[in-house]
């Protein structure tokens, strides 16, 4: 298998397809096609991960890794908060529960598990 050098459209394409769609793909093109296609003393064998080899190093891919990693702690703190205030909502209902008629406890239990009574029976 011999390589094919892209075409420019390919590699806007592609960098866009791996999220890289600040980058400057028309340079990353001249760049490798004015040297030959070669990596260092090497001819190229892959030209996708040339791409990725070289947008991983610019300012644009390091600051949008950063904003997924805050973005995973901002979700995974809302999802921790979530869980305190449904366990709390729990606790304080099964209080109140305690001091109901059975009746209702059992009205409420029946409430609360018909969802996933519901999605089994599908």
């Amino acid at each position: 298998m011999t390589f094919q050098p892209p075409t420019i459209e390919e590699v806007k394409r592609y960098a866009i397809g791996i999220g890289y769609s600040t980058c400057n793909p028309v340079k990353w093109w001249h760049h490798y096609n004015s040297n030959g296609w070669m990596v260092g003393k090497n001819k190229m064998k892959s030209w996708k991960s040339a791409v990725w080899t070289w947008f991983t190093g610019t300012p644009e891919w390091r600051e949008l890794q950063r904003k997924k990693a805050e973005n995973k702690t901002y979700e995974k703190q809302q999802r921790e908060q979530h869980t305190y205030y449904i366990k709390t909502a729990s606790e304080i209902k099964l209080k109140e529960m305690r001091k109901a008629p059975e009746w209702v406890f059992i009205h409420w239990l029946i409430d609360e598990l018909r969802p996933e009574i519901l999605s089994e029976r599908k």
